[in-house]
C-alpha cells in the first residue's frame, strides 16, 4: 500500500488550520505576498538561479551569504529532497536548504527571512523548535553526504534592516535533536493521516486569518475565485 506522504510545512499548516491545509492541495494563489516572494527569491539567488528580485530579496540573500561565511560553514549540498519513513504507513517528505559542516561537525542549515526578531521562551525560539526542526533531524536511511546524520540544525534568519522592529540584521537560532519532539511529530502525522481518511478539515478562524493565503476562499469574499488557480490534488 502506498504510504501517506506528509511534509513539515503540511504538519504546521494543519495544526494552525485544518481547512487551510486542505485548501493548499486544491488552490494556488496566483500572486504571492511580497514578503513570501522575497524569501523565495533570496533562496533562488543563493542557489545561483537568475531571477528578477526586489531590493529587499537581494539584501536578504546578501545577509544569508554573509552569515554562512561568518559562521565558517563548509557547504556540502543545497536543496536536498528526502523521503524518510516515520511509520510503515507514513513517509516524511522534506527539502533541506543546506547541508554543511562547521568545525568538522555536521550541521543542517535552514534559511529564513523575517521583518523582526524571533521571540524566545526560556532561551528557546519557538519558531525554531517546531515540526521542521524535529523533522529535519530524523536520520534518513542514507545519510549522505554524511557518515552520520547531524543532530543540530541552525536557522539563519536574515532580517530586513528597514523594518521598524528590527534591531540589527541577521541572527542564528540552533536546535538539537530531541526524541520527545520526534514522537510528538509522529503523533501529529498520525492525526493528519486519520483526518485525510475521514475528510475532516474544520475551519479554525481567528487571529492568524489575515496572513493566510486562503482567507478569501475561506470567507468567500467577492470574486475570490479570481485570486487562485486550481490544481490537482496529489495527496
Amino acid at each position: 500500500m502506498k504510504p501517506f506522504m506528509v511534509s513539515v510545512s503540511a504538519l504546521s499548516r494543519y495544526f494552525n488550520c485544518p481547512a487551510a491545509y486542505n485548501y493548499h492541495y486544491a488552490l494556488e494563489r496566483k500572486q504571492l505576498p511580497p514578503y513570501i516572494q522575497d524569501g523565495l527569491d533570496a533562496h533562488a539567488i543563493l542557489e545561483g538561479d537568475d531571477v528578477y528580485a526586489s531590493e529587499r530579496a537581494i539584501r536578504y540573500a546578501a545577509q544569508l551569504s554573509k552569515m554562512e561565511e561568518d559562521g565558517e560553514y563548509t557547504i556540502l549540498a543545497r536543496e536536498l529532497r528526502q523521503y524518510v519513513p516515520l511509520t510503515p504507513e507514513i513517509t516524511l517528505v522534506r527539502v533541506v536548504d543546506v547541508l554543511a559542516r562547521q568545525r568538522r561537525r555536521g550541521v543542517l542549515i535552514d534559511l529564513k527571512t523575517a521583518s523582526s526578531d524571533w521571540e524566545t521562551v526560556g532561551g528557546l525560539a519557538p519558531k525554531g523548535s517546531g515540526f521542521q526542526a524535529a523533522g529535519y533531524l530524523i536520520p534518513p536511511e542514507d545519510p549522505s553526504p554524511y557518515k552520520k546524520w547531524p543532530t543540530r540544525i541552525d536557522f539563519l534568519v536574515a532580517r530586513d534592516p528597514q523594518a521598524i522592529r528590527t534591531a540589527e540584521p541577521g541572527h542564528v537560532y540552533s536546535y538539537n535533536y530531541n526524541e520527545d519532539d520526534v514522537k510528538n511529530l509522529i503523533e501529529a502525522a498520525e492525526i493528519i493521516r486519520w483526518s485525510n481518511k475521514k475528510g475532516y478539515f474544520p475551519k479554525n478562524r481567528g487571529g492568524s486569518c489575515p496572513w493566510c493565503f486562503f482567507k478569501e476562499a475561506c470567507y468567500e469574499t467577492e470574486n475570490w475565485e479570481m485570486l487562485y488557480d486550481t490544481k490537482v490534488d496529489k495527496r
